[in-house]
């Protein structure tokens, strides 16, 4: 009985410590990314009014506070003590309320549909899982390139579009690995210039990948951008209070001219979203500034409200229900022609909170007092979370 509470206390102290280097880690890491950030917006961090305040908020979870991420914060939001810094959202608050021994089946594009609804997301062509090719049924079939050839030209809706979508199923972020594909005099053409093949795939995407039918987008995203396949950006969070599913803010993205991808890093930019479905009057971009007009669109001047702005909210609440285990996630959410959404992925790794807080909104708001609560309790309890893949990929 005495050996079992000396391995408790030695293996608390561990985790404890463990914890301690990582609240490090997260702040070097994050502190490194807010000077960059300053750099691109030209700010100069100086003393804020309501650092004390602040202080007393957030040290009941942690003692290692990056005043810094306050300072910067505070440019765009004013001095709110809700301002919430990087390394503790992803240090402290997202491995508590997000379960990161979840992620590998989560993340992974090619369970979406069995995970949500088929109906949710863009027409599987075929996939491959684990170096096996499946088709949109998951059912295993041989591949070959006069197979290959046969599956894309006998599929009506590709050609009568001339374009399919090939991604990996996992980290995309920034559309890393994911390109648009044309028919151009007999071959398929990359938006990167590679030709279509089975080589093309084995060699780029390996055992795991995804090919989609491209969504038509509806004209209102394609006013902003004819080129970009423009996403709502919708985070929701179920409460750790009563389990309601609620819309913490988002935006829609745009892609930079000439562009299909509309991310953020890839040049594009993002135009906030009320919580009635309304868009800003500004867009922001990279470097965090601020702009009236996106690729020759008057925002301020213009009244631009999301159609069916209730049903994107509807397929976020759907997919954050069909995933209990995790209580903060963040869509891509894209309209066709009919104003009709569809999910492009979800996201819950390296969850980006800074654009909502640059832009127009603390990233909790309203519940952020709920969710210190939760996270101090669970730390009292000795739930110790270790989470540094993410940085030692940054």
């Amino acid at each position: 009985m005495i050996s079992k509470r000396i391995r408790k206390v030695v293996n608390n102290y561990r985790y404890e410590k463990r914890f301690r280097d990582m609240l490090k880690l997260c702040k070097k890491v994050h502190l490194r990314e807010i000077n960059e950030a300053c750099k691109q917006a030209h700010i100069t961090l100086h003393e804020q009014p309501g650092e004390e305040e602040w202080i007393r908020k957030w040290s009941r979870l942690s003692p290692h506070l990056s005043i810094e991420s306050y300072r910067f914060y505070s440019e765009f939001l004013g001095n709110d003590p809700n301002i919430l810094s990087d390394d503790m959202f992803h240090a402290i608050i997202d491995p508590i309320i997000n379960d990161k021994v979840s992620l590998p089946v989560y993340l992974n594009k090619n369970l979406y549909e069995i995970l949500i609804s088929k109906e949710a997301f863009p027409i599987c062509i075929f996939r491959k899982m684990n170096g096996d090719y499946l088709d949109s049924d998951y059912k295993d079939f041989n591949m070959d390139e006069n197979r290959l050839d046969k599956i894309l030209l006998k599929n009506e809706r590709i050609i009568s579009q001339g374009r399919f979508i090939v991604k990996p199923t996992q980290e995309t972020g920034h559309g890393k690995g994911v390109h648009l594909f044309c028919y151009k005099e007999g071959k398929w053409v990359g938006d990167n210039n590679d030709l279509f093949s089975l080589t093309y795939l084995e060699e780029k995407y390996g055992k795991d990948l995804i090919i989609q039918e491209c969504i038509e987008p509806s004209d209102f995203v394609r006013q902003f951008n004819p080129t970009s396949y423009s996403t709502f950006r919708i985070y929701t969070y179920r409460s750790v209070v009563d389990g309601a599913i609620h819309f913490l803010g988002g935006y829609l993205r745009v892609g930079d001219v000439g562009s299909f991808k509309d991310n953020i890093g890839s040049g594009g930019y993002a135009i906030p979203i009320s919580k009635d479905g309304t868009l800003a009057s500004f867009a922001s971009n990279g470097t965090r500034k601020q702009y009236e007009t996106v690729n020759g669109i008057d925002l301020k001047g213009g009244h631009f409200m999301i159609p069916n702005f209730e049903k994107v909210l509807e397929l976020a609440y759907l997919g954050a229900e069909k995933n209990p285990i995790n209580r903060v996630l963040s869509f891509d959410i894209l309209l066709d022609k009919k104003n009709q959404p569809h999910i492009i992925e979800f996201n819950l790794k390296a969850q980006t909170i800074t654009t909502m807080q640059t832009t127009y909104k603390t990233f909790f708001g309203e519940f952020t007092d709920e969710i210190i609560d939760y996270c101090l309790n669970k730390m009292k309890n000795g739930y110790y979370p270790v989470y540094l893949n993410y940085l030692r990929k940054r």
